[in-house]
């Protein structure tokens, strides 16, 4: 994230350089307009050279307002540019973020699919065993009713033996 040591010093940046423009605009816009209203009042003055006290007067107020309205209009676009510059370091170090976080979060994700695959699995062997074990069950008892008949079958000719034997009195052989 932007740190706020980093924001400070984007803003002290900032103000450092808007006051150095603010003065350097505002002394050149004095200066210019001092001489150029001394030069107008000479040229009106016929050549008289330096021209009337009042018209040092007036070519300060001038150029004091004037640099004053210059000083101004750069203060507020540098304000503005600071303010422009700071919002997209603050987009581009919040996007940064965003990409860190979909990464670690594709990670996670990565993480969390492969412990699914992995249960998933693991349900389906625990599924095999049982199917595996139902089977077994089914094909013993398949084969236990298969012996059914077999058994039913020889009970029958043992019980048959046995009541011929009791009825003809000693063993079925001759």
């Amino acid at each position: 994230m932007l740190q706020v040591e980093t924001i400070f010093k984007h803003l002290l940046t900032t103000v450092g350089k808007m006051f150095r423009r603010v003065a350097t605009s505002f002394l050149v816009t004095f200066a210019g307009l001092v001489v150029v209203v001394e030069g107008v009042a000479v040229a009106l003055a016929k050549g008289q050279f330096p021209p009337a006290a009042l018209t040092h007067v007036v070519a300060v107020v001038i150029g004091f307002g004037f640099g004053l309205a210059v000083a101004l209009a750069v203060a507020i676009e540098e304000g503005l540019r600071g303010f422009i510059v700071l919002i997209e370091e603050v987009a581009k170090t919040t996007e940064r973020a965003a990409v860190s976080l979909g990464r670690e979060i594709g990670k996670d994700g990565g993480q969390l699919l492969r412990a699914a695959e992995h249960e998933a699995g693991v349900l389906a062997q625990g599924a095999g065993r049982v199917v595996q074990s139902v089977e077994r069950g089914a094909s013993t008892a398949v084969r236990d009713v298969a012996h059914l008949p077999g058994q039913i079958i020889s009970g029958a000719e043992n019980a048959g033996h046995s009541i011929e034997e009791r009825f003809t009195g000693g063993g079925g052989q001759q």
